[in-house]
C-alpha cells in the first residue's frame, strides 16, 4: 500500500492526495477496507519513491488494482531471481591489475628488429591476450643466436614455419599457407574449396593457433559453435585485410573485389615507424623503435577490439532473429 501512496502523491501532488485518497476508498469498496489498506481518511500521503505519474482513467485503477493484489514491503527483499547469464559481456584483460584468473607471463616472444608492420604488431597483441603469454615480454632482432637461445617462440623471422617449435614466419621459399574452412567453419590448413586467396602472413598464422584462445578470453560464455562463428567472421572482416597487404596481394586485381579492408590498418601502422630525418628530442635522443613498435602494437588491438565486440556483441546476437 505504501507504493500506492507513492502513486497517489507522485501523481497528484500532496494538495491532491486528500482528494485522490476518495479514489482508493472507492476502490477498497467501504471505510473498514480502506482503513485496513494502511490509510486513515483524510491522512496526506508522503512521497516514497520516485515513479512516473498515472492518470486517473481506467488503466490507472487497473494499476492500483494490481499493485494491491501484490505483497509489497518497506525492506528489500532477502530473496532474489538466480541473475541471467548474458553470454556476449567482454572481460576487460587490459584492466590493471590483470584479471584475478590471469598471471602476467614470463615468457618471450621475439620478432624482428627494424621497420615493423602490422603484421607482427598484431601477432603480438594477440599473442598477449592468451593465458600463455598473457603480457609477455618482447625482444626484436634479427640475430639468429638470439632467436634461438632460450626462445619462447619467434614471429615473423627466422624463415621457418612450425606450430610445434612455435615458430611463425611467411618468408621462406615455397610458403604456401591459407586460411580455410571446412564444412563445420574451422580453419583446419587443409585444401578446400573455401580457401581463402590470400597467404597467411604472421598474423594470420598467430589467428590461425592462437585465434580461438583470444576470442574466448575475452568473451568466455560463448558456446563453441559461436566462437567458431566469431573466429571466421573476425578474419573476413579484419585479419584477412593485414595478410593481403603484408604478402602483397590487391584488393581488385580483375576487377573483383577479394577481401575487404575497412581500417587501413596497415598504412596508419606505417607511419608510426621512426622517420629517416625525425629531430631527436632536447636530450639529443633519437625515437625509440621498440616503444613505437609496442604504441602500433597497441592499435592494433585496439582495432582488433572494435570489430571483435561488434561482431560478438551485434552481429552474433542478430542471428537469432
Amino acid at each position: 500500500m505504501q507504493l500506492i501512496s507513492a502513486l497517489i502523491t507522485t501523481s497528484f501532488g500532496r494538495s491532491g492526495a486528500r482528494t485522490t485518497t476518495s479514489a482508493v476508498r472507492s476502490y477498497c469498496g467501504n471505510t473498514a477496507a480502506f482503513s485496513g489498506c494502511g490509510l486513515r481518511n483524510n491522512q496526506s500521503l508522503p512521497s516514497l519513491i520516485p515513479v512516473p505519474a498515472i492518470p486517473h482513467t481506467q488503466f490507472g485503477r487497473a494499476f492500483l488494482k494490481t499493485m494491491t493484489q501484490t505483497s509489497i514491503t518497506s525492506t528489500p527483499s532477502t530473496t532474489s531471481n538466480p541473475p541471467n547469464i548474458y553470454p556476449y559481456k567482454r572481460v576487460k584483460l587490459e584492466s590493471n591489475p590483470p584479471p584475478s584468473h590471469l598471471a602476467i607471463s614470463n615468457k618471450v616472444i621475439r620478432t624482428h628488429s627494424g621497420t615493423f608492420q602490422a603484421d607482427e604488431a598484431l601477432g603480438v597483441w594477440l599473442l598477449r591476450q592468451t593465458p600463455a603469454y598473457y603480457r609477455a615480454g618482447v625482444i626484436r632482432t634479427r640475430n639468429p643466436a638470439v632467436l634461438e637461445d632460450s626462445c619462447d617462440l619467434v614471429l615473423d623471422v627466422g624463415g621457418v614455419y612450425d606450430h610445434e617449435k612455435l615458430r611463425y614466419d611467411h618468408h621462406q621459399r615455397g610458403y604456401d599457407e591459407r586460411f580455410t574452412f571446412d564444412e563445420n567453419g574451422d580453419d583446419n590448413g587443409d585444401d578446400h574449396p573455401n580457401t581463402q586467396i590470400t597467404k597467411l602472413s604472421a598474423s594470420g598464422l598467430i589467428y590461425r593457433h592462437y585465434g580461438r584462445t583470444v576470442i574466448s578470453a575475452f568473451y568466455p560464455r560463448l558456446t563453441p559453435p559461436q566462437v567458431e562463428i566469431v573466429f571466421n567472421e573476425l578474419y573476413t572482416q579484419f585479419c584477412e585485410a593485414i595478410d593481403a597487404i603484408d604478402t602483397g596481394v590487391d584488393v581488385a586485381p580483375t576487377g573483383t573485389v577479394l577481401y575487404r579492408d575497412s581500417t587501413n590498418l596497415s598504412s596508419r601502422i606505417g607511419r608510426l615507424n621512426p622517420r629517416w630525418n625525425e629531430p631527436s628530442d632536447d636530450d639529443g635522443n633519437g625515437p625509440s623503435p621498440d616503444e613505437r613498435f609496442e604504441h602500433a602494437s597497441l592499435v592494433c588491438g585496439e582495432e582488433c577490439l572494435s570489430i571483435l565486440s561488434n561482431i560478438v556483441e551485434s552481429q552474433l546476437p542478430a542471428r537469432q532473429f
